[in-house]
């Protein structure tokens, strides 16, 4: 869904047969605009309250892999409660295991978007 969106929307602001990279830096705020409202935002509401800080400090800290000790850490969170959460955001299919005890973001640009998220708050 993520590429059929961003797709679409570059096709119809831009109407142009071919697309170049000026072009899409010409509307790179309207995309990313739009992407938060009609896509990240729902994402991001699956989580609930606890989830969404584990989300937001994943973003914070997100180097290429992110490590549970380091979110811990960085949230002052008891182990128990943080499995839980992270194995909620598993399951709601907003991160993935990249590899042993490493996590990613399952959605290309969410990091961004949970960054500037950050910042309006």
């Amino acid at each position: 869904y993520f590429i059929q969106f961003y797709c679409y929307f570059l096709i119809e602001s831009l109407r142009k047969e071919t697309i170049t990279l000026p072009d899409l830096i010409l509307i790179k705020k309207q995309l990313l605009d739009e992407l938060d409202i009609s896509f990240f935002e729902d994402r991001f509401d699956k989580a609930t309250a606890s989830e969404q800080l584990v989300l937001l400090a994943m973003a914070e800290l997100y180097g290429e892999k992110i490590t549970p000790s380091a979110i811990m850490s960085h949230l002052k969170m008891d182990k128990s409660s943080f499995f839980t959460y992270l194995n909620n955001l598993l399951e709601k299919n907003l991160i993935y295991k990249a590899s042993r005890g490493h996590y990613v973001f399952s959605i290309p640009l969410f990091k961004d978007f949970l960054l500037r998220k950050k910042q309006k708050v």
